[in-house]
């Protein structure tokens, strides 16, 4: 005794691909009875056939990659980026970066270490260097100008 297969929920790809099967079938029965009205009418349906099919296979492909979530974590996305090593501190931790960003530009190294230590756990600690190098490889470095040759 066989059992049947249990119902597929309706928004499976496997369900998708089972209907885009039927629809192709039901396409080839016109085809079929089609053939004995002429020529133009089977090439039609032919037409509607491959235009069918490819819209199922690309259909799946589309939604999945659209539908890619975003990583959560900043390490996931270092990863997913081949780099080597571990990702900064300030990096991993969106509330210090928050915090550095909003005063980096009014303070030294050393003041906003110590503006961290102050306000965040010792977990959230950062060093000057680990600053330093976070922030030459977030901002871009200053292109050279030109310097003039020979006297005018």
């Amino acid at each position: 005794m066989t059992r049947s297969p249990a119902p597929l929920p309706p928004e499976s790809h496997l369900a998708r691909s089972l209907a885009l099967v039927n629809q192709v079938l039901a396409l080839l029965s016109q085809l079929d009875t089609a053939l004995g009205g002429g020529f133009a009418r089977a090439a039609c349906l032919a037409a509607e056939i491959e235009t069918a099919i490819e819209a199922g296979v690309e259909a799946p492909v589309q939604q999945a990659v659209q539908a890619a979530p975003a990583p959560a974590d900043p390490r996931a996305e270092h990863r997913r980026a081949h780099r080597p090593g571990t990702p900064p501190r300030i990096t991993c931790d969106p509330e210090v970066e928050a915090f550095v960003l909003g005063i980096i530009e009014h303070k030294t190294y050393a003041q906003v270490v110590e503006a961290v230590a102050r306000t965040f756990p010792p977990g959230h600690h950062i060093s000057a260097s680990s600053l330093q190098r976070w922030w030459r490889k977030r901002s871009p470095a200053p292109k050279a100008q030109p310097r003039a040759r020979g006297c005018s």
